[in-house]
């Protein structure tokens, strides 16, 4: 039976090689969504339904890997964090920060489909008033939704802004934290150099300019855990004496 140690480190590997995984489909959605909204938004007010179409097919997609990130989390970074506080309870806060940043997943996604129901009573109610505007009252459409249309943006817009807060401080305990506290425990560099990058990429992130950092941490993060995973077997395996060479004591 695997100690608790061995079994946190690998469910932790097991955790960031999903979000690898994720990481680079969520790229992948990123370019095929750019390139179909130009092509869509070119060709006019008459593309608004298909603009539409579109928008709900990214939700679907972004709450999909939202909704696999937080099996990850749960699972596999939660329960891996789990497991090594058993042993060292510094990895306490990590695991509690897991718990942060699915709070904020949850709060954020909620955001995200107020955001997307204003815009679709936006654009509904745009597309209305301009084919009135055109068959019947020419030239008085002026495109300025009504007051009562705000209101919804404006809950929408502070919800996704706790969702983000939550999501931030969760993602600072859960894999900077959580790196260099792997790094003191394990003493191994890579856990240090993924910390860095995990910081640098949250300041990247305010400038627009985040994003690729952190698939290096996670990658640098899977390769330390393996070198872990690898020193914790060794050394459990010559610390535990062979049956076949133990003397019976009379």
């Amino acid at each position: 039976m695997e100690s608790p140690e061995l079994e946190g480190l690998k469910k932790l590997r097991t955790g960031f090689l999903i979000f690898i995984a994720l990481y680079v489909v969520a790229v992948a959605l990123v370019f095929t969504t750019a390139g179909s909204a130009i092509g869509v938004l070119g060709r006019g007010i008459e593309a608004l339904s298909a603009f539409m179409a579109l928008l709900w097919v990214i939700v679907a997609a972004v709450v999909a890997l939202a909704v696999l990130s937080l099996v990850a989390l749960v699972i596999y970074i939660r329960g891996g964090y789990g497991k090594l506080a058993q042993v060292d309870h510094g990895f306490g806060i990590c695991r509690m920060g897991v718990t942060v940043l699915i709070a904020g997943v949850v709060v954020a996604l909620a955001g995200l489909f107020s955001m997307v129901a204003w815009v679709a009573s936006v654009v509904g109610w745009a597309f209305s008033i301009a084919e009135r505007a055109t068959t019947s009252h020419p030239g008085q459409w002026k495109g300025l939704p009504p007051d009562f249309l705000l209101s919804p943006l404006l809950a929408a817009v502070g919800v996704l802004i706790i969702g983000g807060i939550l999501v931030l401080v969760g993602w600072v305990l859960a894999f900077i934290v959580g790196a260099f506290k792997l790094n003191e425990k394990y003493k191994e560099s890579l856990f240090q150099a993924a910390g860095i990058l995990y910081i640098v990429d949250i300041v990247l992130l305010f400038l627009g300019l985040g994003g690729i950092l952190t698939l290096v941490g996670h990658i640098l993060m899977y390769i330390g855990l393996g070198s872990a995973i690898n020193r914790v077997a060794a050394s459990a395996q010559t610390q535990t004496p062979s049956s076949a060479t133990e003397k019976p004591t009379l």
